[in-house]
């Protein structure tokens, strides 16, 4: 999508030779220069096993009120949520709940291709399942919330765009379906998988399923326009986003 979203940048660094040259006082003037020019709207937090090297903010997470972004600030993560989707599948594996060369028919056998489609293709986007998210209809849509029935109905006229594993191609339907899959094997809503998988076993106190309820943390999404910053529009319901897209953190989560 060629929308530009408030920046979430968790950074891993694992050079030693660029970690021994690392550079606060750079860093300092590179998101003064952001803060002053209204560069960028960013939170970084850098860190090497466990200890923190570096964090720092540029920018607004509300501009309109001149809310400054800050540690405390809640970002939508994107596709970095397919990260914890992964994981929560990799768990049910171990768990001998699902193999990775199960077909995608033994739970939605109504999706073309299900009976050639594994649980890996779909986790290393190699289903051939059309990007929902592309489809030029989207953007009219996404501000309205919609059922997981709805999205399967939808996914049933899916068109293909190339047979199972013959190529890699980003497609958001896939996590989408692994999030509808874990919610078959648990017989439990994907937050709440999440909720007991992740976040409580870590500890994370400031992540979220969809959009916090702590709306004086949460970073607004802005684009540029000719002389300033300007809300996107529309602003996505998370039903759009959920197992593909729908988790909000602050950096330090």
């Amino acid at each position: 999508m060629k929308y530009i979203f408030l920046m979430l940048c968790f950074l891993t660094l694992i050079s030693c030779k660029f970690m021994n040259e690392f550079n606060r006082k750079d860093m300092d003037k590179l998101f003064a220069l952001y803060q002053e020019k209204n560069l960028f709207f960013v939170n970084v937090l850098v860190k090497k096993e466990g200890a923190k090297l570096y964090e720092g903010s540029a920018g607004y997470q509300n501009f309109e009120n001149k809310v400054k972004n800050n540690p405390t600030t809640i970002f939508m993560i994107g596709s970095i949520s397919k990260t914890y989707t992964a994981t929560i599948l990799m768990q049910l594996v171990e768990e001998g709940k699902i193999k990775l060369d199960d077909t995608l028919s033994k739970y939605f056998p109504d999706i073309p291709n299900a009976h050639l489609i594994s649980i890996e293709m779909l986790l290393r986007h190699r289903s051939g399942l059309f990007n929902y998210t592309a489809d030029p209809q989207f953007l009219k849509e996404v501000a309205n919330p919609i059922s997981k029935e709805e999205f399967l109905k939808r996914f049933k006229s899916l068109k293909i765009n190339f047979q199972p594993d013959a190529q890699f191609e980003y497609s958001n339907t896939n996590y989408m379906l692994l999030g509808f899959v874990i919610e078959s094997i648990t017989k439990d809503t994907y937050q709440n998988q999440l909720q007991k998988r992740i976040l409580d076993k870590l500890n994370l106190k400031n992540t979220f399923f969809g959009r916090s309820t702590q709306q004086a943390h949460v970073a607004i999404s802005y684009a540029p326009d000719s002389t300033s910053w300007k809300r996107t529009n529309p602003e996505w319901n998370t039903d759009w986003a959920a197992a593909a897209g729908g988790i909000t953190a602050t950096t330090g989560d």
